[in-house]
Parts: C-alpha cells; structure tokens; sequence
C-alpha cells in the first residue's frame, strides 16, 4: 500500500501576530460593520460624515477639510463635500445653461465659486451668512476654486450633487 502525502487546508495559517497587527489595524481605522446598529443620539449623529447624515442633519459648523485639502493640491474635477458659510451671492450666469452663483467662505480671505445649475435643479435660497451643505466637482483656479455639478446626473450615468440650505436638499 503506498503512503498518501498528508492533506493541506484550503485556509492559509496566518502566524497569530499578523492576525493581532490586522486586527489593530481596523481597529485603529475607525472602520465599522455596516450591520452594526448606529446610535442615533445627536453626539454620533454630528460625528458622522455628511453623506451618512440625513438632510438637514448637519451641526452649524462649516466643514472645510476637504475643500482645503484640494485647494492646497490645486486639484481638477475631485468631488467634495462639505459645509461652508455664504460670503457673498453674485448675479446668475445667464449664458448658455442658467447658474445659480455665490461665494464661499473658506477661511484665510479666500473663497470658491459654487455654480449651481438652476435649469437642472431649483434655486437654493442663499444669502450672506447662510451656512450650506455642498456635494459636487472642485476645479482650482487661481482664485481659490469652482464648485460645479451641485445637481443630480440627468442621464443616471453618475451619483450627482447637491446643495443643502435650511434643511431641505436642492439636487
């Protein structure tokens, strides 16, 4: 009778420190089971990112993380999101699709240009000092910047964007 060589796991040994250091790794992350149950007081809720609050659900901070971080790396087309206070509204855009125009104020002096598209989506009633939740496409200029594509994607091709005033989303 000849001898049979001895039967592998299909499952790789992983040698315990690296499963301990993997571990640590996630745990250091802030990752979370997507479904593990959500604490719904108003403390998790603010300290959620804004695309997992509900509309409206934002706390009365701006929140300029992402804005500056593309401003600083001059970036073209990256999607943001974010909350910022109006400066300054400008008259709309009339040539060719309609905007909707108004300066945010992202510190240090400097502002971006949100160009909303009001033939796409409605108008959000904006004014200085109103503090704006943003979803859209940034494009530096030496200006500070453009915020485009603040409304939905009207051939479904993408996830769009969205402007967010007093609690009700304007996509």
């Amino acid at each position: 009778m000849s001898k049979l060589p001895p039967r592998r796991s299909t499952f790789a040994v992983v040698p315990r420190w690296r499963a301990q250091a993997a571990l640590l790794l996630v745990l250091a992350s802030g990752c979370e089971r997507a479904d593990a149950p959500r604490s719904t007081s108003p403390a998790a809720t603010a300290a959620r990112t804004p695309a997992e609050r509900a509309p409206g659900a934002f706390d009365d901070a701006p929140d300029l993380a992402a804005l500056h971080q593309a401003i600083a790396e001059r970036a073209q087309e990256r999607w943001l999101q974010g909350r910022a206070t109006v400066r300054r509204s400008l008259p709309d855009d009339r040539d060719g699709s309609q905007h909707q125009r108004f300066l945010l104020d992202v510190g240090d002096g400097r502002t971006v240009l949100v160009a909303h598209n009001i033939d796409l989506a409605p108008r959000a009633p904006v004014r200085t000092g109103s503090l704006v939740g943003f979803r859209g496409a940034f494009v530096y200029n030496a200006k500070g910047g453009v915020l485009h594509w603040t409304h939905h994607d009207p051939a479904g091709r993408r996830a769009g964007g969205w402007l967010e005033v007093g609690g009700r989303r304007y996509e």
